[in-house]
């Protein structure tokens, strides 16, 4: 029975080692969509490999066919089983990954390909499919429906945006039978990717898609139907627009395009009525070859501020954030560029071409920092800082745009309008203005030094300290003589003397609060000189700036500005939008044309700058 049992035992163990085996042997295997297939029509394959670890993905290639294109659609994400058995011989946990990798196959003339094999590859493992051979018979041409792909005639510009428009023509009468079913569209230039890309539109609420047979893959276009009359026959007709932009030059023939369509034969009622397909034929439709002629854009007369741009009527609009400046302010400048054209590959060219900003008077960024921006309406939005390094500029010149106009054959150029400015000498403070006064302090205190060299150093810091805070006086207790004078007076009562206890304890308070007061005056003679310094003179402007309420407009307004960029200079880290918009509101007013008497200052105003320097104050302060 022992024997039996163990002779089993060893055979389910067997068995499941060669199950485990079989389980990691790479196997690999082809499907193909049903028959019968068709010259036009493109075929789907699967390959699915199964033994192969889950990551990495395998890589799957195959032979090219003898005619045709085998395109590649990529991998899928792998598909894990895992099993779990108890038997008398213990537990037993497997896993299964399965691969999938989609291929298309597209022929466009009749007759028998082989495909295959298909070879799935991970590291070492390795496994092939079967091959198959595939028999492409003619889908027969209809008089019922025709198609048409309709491009520009004339030759055409590299980066030129040109409309083409594909059509789909169905007999009228035949609409309901060949629109049912499935259709294979099969446009050639669409696949063309080295020579043109295009542009596409939404499609609106009014309007349906077509799907498009583009690299392989389906692509969903927007379409909309029309009746039309040709040949004595009414016709539905499905036309597709898009926009064509070249970007190689040459003559380029394009191919036949072709729709395939599933006609529906026989028809029969459900049980709503309804009316369902029960059989069909293919049948097709080809368009003429077209051909395509692309011109690079010329050399001669190109100027000095094309940008790419192609089309016309391109206009540039120019805006500056402000037009009241200092020398070396930065002023941001806003170009709007708009056209009919090619606008998604335009850029800005630099300010400085055609005669546009002189670099003896601005400072002009290189134009790779100004990155364009497409806005909703359909222009374009480019921006730049600029600073204006000369007090005789009084307007941001015109800045030259270059296009190439596609009607016309010939390069044009527009012109932003000039934008005025009022440009003052710059404020220079120099590092004597901001000098301490405590480092001429010490230095006077330290002028000699002899055999008292310590003592004048020690007296040069003390004096410093003392000049920080003009007339408060320096408490120091060095040197003081606290001993206690030792003889009678010790053992006399005090508080018998000069009003009694209450005397005593109102001069120990007073002691105390002089003490406290010492302390507190040494603190603040260890802070930083230089932050002493940057306090009192912010506090000075912002009391100038206070007291500006009661003065004429005009006169407030230039002390006002004044004292915001003397603040700004003693504190560059508190330089906020807020302050400089001050400044430039400030500026602004003051140049405006005077009309009548002068109005006093706004009292919003003087409340926003007052504001402002409070926060400039706070932030120098720290």
């Amino acid at each position: 029975m022992r024997i039996r049992v163990a002779t089993a035992l060893a055979i389910l163990g067997v068995l499941l080692a060669a199950r485990a085996g079989a389980a990691s042997a790479q196997s690999a295997e082809l499907r193909l969509d049903e028959g019968p297939y068709y010259a036009g029509v493109p075929i789907d394959i699967l390959v699915g490999a199964e033994g192969f670890d889950e990551d990495p993905q395998p890589e799957c290639t195959a032979p090219k066919p003898e005619k045709g294109d085998l395109i590649d659609l990529g991998a899928g994400q792998p598909s894990v089983r895992s099993f779990l058995s108890i038997t008398p011989a213990g537990r037993h946990e497997e896993r299964e990954v399965s691969h999938r990798h989609h291929f298309r196959f597209l022929c466009q003339d009749p007759g028998r390909y082989r495909l295959g094999p298909f070879t799935m590859t991970q590291g070492e493992k390795s496994a092939k499919t079967r091959t198959v051979q595939v028999k492409l018979e003619v889908v027969p041409l209809t008089d019922d429906m025709r198609l048409r792909v309709v491009v520009p005639e004339r030759p055409l510009f590299v980066g030129e945006r040109a409309p083409m428009r594909l059509e789909w023509w169905v007999l009228h009468e035949q609409a309901e039978s060949l629109l049912s079913l499935s259709r294979d569209f099969v446009v050639p230039l669409f696949d063309r990717a080295d020579l043109c890309t295009f542009v596409d539109r939404e499609a609106r609420d009014d309007e349906q898609e077509i799907v498009i047979t583009s690299g392989g893959k389906p692509q969903k276009i927007a379409a909309t139907f029309e009746r039309r009359t040709a040949d004595g026959k009414s016709w539905d007709v499905v036309v597709a627009e898009r926009i064509l932009v070249p970007l190689a030059a040459g003559e380029h023939e394009l191919g036949e395009a072709t729709v395939t369509v599933d006609q529906v034969t026989e028809w029969r009622r459900d049980l709503f009525g309804g009316k369902r397909a029960t059989r069909a034929k293919k049948v097709r439709a080809v368009d003429l070859a077209r051909r395509l002629s692309v011109k690079e854009l010329p050399v001669a007369g190109r100027p000095e501020s094309f940008a790419g741009a192609v089309g016309h009527g391109f206009t540039l609009e120019a805006a500056a954030d402000r037009t009241v400046v200092q020398v070396g302010d930065p002023i941001t400048l806003t170009f709007t560029l708009r056209g009919e054209g090619g606008i998604e590959q335009a850029g800005l060219p630099s300010l400085v071409a055609g005669g546009g900003l002189s670099p003896a008077h601005f400072r002009v960024p290189a134009m790779e920092e100004a990155a364009g921006i497409l806005q909703d309406d359909g222009g374009k939005v480019f921006t730049a800082v600029i600073r204006v390094i000369s007090e005789a500029v009084r307007e941001i010149p015109p800045i030259a745009y270059g296009w190439f106009d596609t009607e016309s054959g010939a390069y044009e150029t527009t012109h932003s309008r000039p934008i005025a400015l009022a440009v003052r000498a710059g404020t220079t403070i120099s590092a004597g203005d901001v000098e301490s006064a405590v480092a001429s302090a010490a230095e006077n205190g330290n002028g000699g030094r002899g055999g008292n060299g310590a003592r004048n150093e020690s007296g040069g810091r003390e004096q410093a300290r003392a000049e920080l805070v003009p007339g408060r006086p320096i408490f120091a207790l060095t040197g003081a003589d606290l001993a206690i004078a030792r003889g009678e007076a010790v053992l006399v009562d005090r508080r018998a003397r000069g009003g009694g206890a209450d005397t005593l304890a109102l001069l120990y308070a007073a002691s105390l609060a002089a003490l406290g007061g010492a302390v507190v005056v040494r603190r603040r003679s260890a802070i930083d000189p230089a932050l002493v310094r940057r306090r009192k003179s912010l506090k000075a402007h912002l009391q100038e700036i206070e007291n500006c309420g009661g003065l004429p407009r005009r006169r407030a307004l230039e002390r006002i500005a004044g004292a915001l960029r003397a603040m700004l200079a003693e504190a560059p880290a508190a330089r906020t939008p807020e302050a400089e918009r001050a400044i430039a509101d400030c500026e602004l007013v003051r140049y405006a044309p005077a009309a009548g008497a002068e109005p006093p200052l706004d009292a919003d105003f003087h409340a926003r700058a007052l504001e402002c320097a409070r926060a400039i104050l706070r932030r120098g302060s720290e």
